[in-house]
């Protein structure tokens, strides 16, 4: 048994049957398939409000250009209250997770011989 994460901060594109180039479901199928996995079991991890925070969270931290200003911290602070309704809306939107996701768990076994 293999056992991954996968980030995956991009949109899947709307023709993501072949969207084989980038780590998305079916790219991270055909990979570990062909590395003999005889059952390969991706699943999204959250939705439009997990990218949504992820997003705020990394441009908010060590991605802002000034990282000890007051407006700053007030909205990391901000975004750690609005945690409750990020995940809120990540039950709203589950059945977008298959084009919105933060990356994929992979669960992948080898056929028993």
């Amino acid at each position: 048994v293999c056992l991954a994460s996968s980030p995956f901060m991009f949109a899947a594109h709307g023709d993501d049957h072949v969207d084989r180039r980038r780590f998305s479901a079916v790219g991270l199928r055909e990979l570990f398939g062909g590395a003999g996995f005889a059952s390969v079991d991706v699943q999204a991890m959250g939705s439009v409000g997990s990218t949504t925070h992820d997003l705020l969270h990394v441009a908010l931290g060590y991605a802002h250009p000034k990282e000890s200003s007051l407006t700053r911290r007030a909205l990391r602070r901000l975004v750690r209250r609005c945690e409750p309704l990020f995940r809120r809306i990540d039950r709203l939107t589950e059945a977008q997770s298959r084009y919105v996701t933060t990356g994929h768990f992979i669960v992948a076994r080898k056929s028993e011989s």
